[in-house]
C-alpha cells in the first residue's frame, strides 16, 4: 500500500521490506474496480472502471450496510470481511500525513475502489493526488467525513491501529531523510 501510496504522491519511498502485498489491478477480471468522481462516497453508484463482475451495486450496498452495523463485535467481523481494514488505516493516516484534504477521508474525492475477487474486500487507492501539503497545521487526528473511513476509525481496536501507524509512518517524513534528495533536485 505505502508504495502504491508514495508512487501516486511521488512524495516517499519506502523500503521493500515495509511493505504489504498489494493485488495486481486486474489480475483477477471478476476483481472490480470503481472510480468516484464528483465527491461521491461507496453510497453512491459509482462508475465500474473495469472488471468482468456484475455491476448491480451489489457489493457497494452490502459495504454501506455493514458500515451502519460495526458497533458490536459481529457488525465489526463483518465490516471487515468487506474492507481491508489494515490497509484502509493505513490509506487514511497517509492521506493525513501529506495532507491531502480533497482525498477520500476527507472530502470523498479523488479515490478508486478495489473489490477483490479473492478475498471480496474492498481497497481504497489513491487517485488525483494535486492538494498535498497544503495546509502546515492540519492535524492527522480530524475524524473523517468518508463512510467507510468514519466507520473504521469510530471502533477503538482500529482508531488505535490509526494511531500506530501515524506513529510508523513518521519517520518517513524525517527532514533529514529528505535534504539529501532535495539538494540532489536542486
Amino acid at each position: 500500500l505505502l508504495e502504491r501510496f508514495s508512487t501516486a504522491a511521488g512524495v516517499l519511498q519506502a523500503p521493500a521490506s515495509q511493505l504489504e502485498e498489494v493485488p495486481r489491478i486486474g489480475a483477477n477480471l471478476a476483481s472490480q474496480l470503481r472510480q468516484a468522481i464528483d465527491h461521491l462516497d461507496v453510497d453512491a453508484e459509482l462508475e465500474k472502471d473495469s472488471g468482468a463482475g456484475p455491476d448491480d451495486h451489489a457489493d457497494l450496498r452490502a459495504l454501506v450496510a455493514a458500515c451502519g452495523t460495526a458497533a458490536d463485535d459481529v457488525g465489526r467481523e463483518h465490516l471487515a470481511s468487506l474492507v481491508d481494514v489494515e490497509a484502509l488505516t493505513d490509506f487514511v493516516a497517509l492521506e493525513a500525513m501529506v495532507g491531502h484534504w480533497d482525498g477520500y477521508a476527507l472530502n470523498r474525492n479523488n479515490y478508486r475502489l478495489f473489490i477483490d475477487a479473492r478475498d471480496g474486500r474492498a481497497r481504497f487507492l489513491p487517485h488525483g493526488m494535486d492538494q498535498l501539503f497544503g495546509e502546515p497545521e492540519a492535524s492527522v487526528l480530524r475524524h473523517p467525513i468518508a463512510l467507510v473511513a468514519s466507520a473504521v476509525l469510530a471502533q477503538a481496536e482500529w482508531r488505535k491501529r490509526y494511531r500506530q501507524r501515524i506513529r510508523a509512518f513518521v519517520p518517513l517524513f524525517a527532514p533529514d531523510r529528505w535534504r539529501s534528495r532535495i539538494a540532489a533536485m536542486a
